[in-house]
């Protein structure tokens, strides 16, 4: 995977804020990467199945705050609360600016 500044900047906090090596934390985040397209996807895919979508939306903002994924971790805690608010007319943009976070890191 080439150099990311969001990816360096997510690496630095782990190490400052958990004691991580920096190449602990980057290969953490990286393999973390890695599975996001295939989990995307899945997102995609559950948008009209709610309680799926909660638990698929809830999971990718804890890992993402875990690994201070920032980014993803705002737009996940975003789309997070349009579903527990029942905002379904807004899912499909909160689903675009949670692919345009990922993106950012890929």
């Amino acid at each position: 995977m080439k150099y990311n500044e969001h990816i360096e900047k997510s690496a630095q906090l782990l190490e400052e804020e958990l004691g991580v090596s920096r190449l602990r934390a980057e290969n953490m985040i990286r393999e973390y990467l890695k599975k996001l397209p295939a989990y995307m996807d899945e997102i995609k895919s559950s948008l009209k199945m709610q309680e799926t979508l909660r638990n698929l939306i809830h999971s990718l903002k804890g890992t993402s705050a875990n690994l201070r994924l920032l980014m993803i971790f705002e737009a996940a805690r975003a789309f997070d609360s349009a579903i527990v608010s029942g905002h379904k007319e807004s899912f499909p943009l909160h689903y675009e600016n949670l692919k345009n976070a990922v993106n950012l890191y890929l």
